[in-house]
């Protein structure tokens, strides 16, 4: 009789505990997606913002263009700019003409500033202070672009798109790329780019 009495009572309290291990499992699993729906929810929000901000500078290059501004200081001021008011996760950014489309003189130019790495080949120069922890480059001078995939890539789809992720001088990064277009004739004039850091 005890026997049969302490059997049960294993036999029952094995039950239990393989019950509520059952309920702690799917109560852990529910926290963690929903923790991991939250962070899926931040991170498209911020990406979200990075491709507003490619758009509206995509945007502002158009509507100088059409306006006739055919000076590069006043496109490499825009960017600036723009990199002052960039979303939070965003390193650099700057824009791309096609041939001869935004500024006449020029065959290709890529006004396009990003945050100082710290590493010792970084290209182009510092600004001078306040904004010494900002760098300045011509991306054609310094990474002749029109041969580089974060150029050619959107020019081929023809669309905005996210690249896979991919090392530029020592910064393991994304970019957030949008081609952007003539409304009267349908050239397109550039491309407008926003970087983030992976890491970030």
């Amino acid at each position: 009789l005890f026997l049969y009495v302490l059997g049960g009572a294993l036999v029952g309290l094995g039950s239990m505990s393989y019950f509520f291990a059952q309920i702690l499992e799917h109560h852990a699993e529910d926290n963690i997606q929903h923790t991991l729906n939250t962070q899926v929810e931040l991170l498209e929000s911020q990406l979200g913002r990075i491709e507003e901000s490619t758009t509206a500078l995509a945007a502002a290059v158009m509507i100088m263009h059409q306006i006739g501004i055919k000076e590069a200081e006043n496109y490499k001021k825009l960017a600036f700019q723009f990199f002052q008011i960039r979303p939070p996760l965003v390193m650099g950014n700057g824009f791309g003409q096609r041939p001869f489309q935004i500024i006449p003189s020029r065959e290709w130019y890529w006004p396009y500033f990003y945050v100082d790495p710290g590493v010792p080949n970084a290209l182009g120069e510092r600004l001078p202070a306040p904004n010494d922890q900002i760098r300045y480059t011509d991306l054609f001078r310094e990474d002749n672009y029109p041969q580089q995939s974060y150029y050619t890539e959107p020019v081929t789809v023809s669309r905005m798109l996210w690249t896979e992720p991919y090392d530029w001088y020592d910064i393991t990064m994304t970019s957030c790329l949008k081609p952007f277009f003539d409304d009267n004739t349908g050239v397109m004039l550039g491309v407008a780019g926003s970087d983030v850091n992976v890491t970030d």
